[in-house]
């Protein structure tokens, strides 16, 4: 994330640009975990589509949390 964030601030993008752009990659990769774990536990349970909107839709709901977290101690 450290790489991630010296990324970001080198950019010359104004704050609310920068939120979004982590938000998003946050929420991404988030989805993406929950995606891949869906995967692996559909072979023995949750096997229907409204587990997958599940697995992928918490992540990006909890990644709108952990950036505000992240952002508040670690201001642009």
């Amino acid at each position: 994330m450290k790489t991630l964030w010296t990324f970001i601030d080198s950019r010359k993008w104004k704050a609310r640009n920068k939120y979004h752009f982590v938000f998003f990659i946050s929420a991404f990769f988030g989805a993406f975990t929950g995606f891949i774990f869906w995967l692996v536990i559909r072979t023995w349970a949750f096997s229907t589509l409204d587990w997958m909107i599940c697995f992928i839709g918490y992540p990006i709901l909890l990644s709108l949390f952990w950036v505000y977290i992240y952002t508040s101690n670690h201001p642009f």
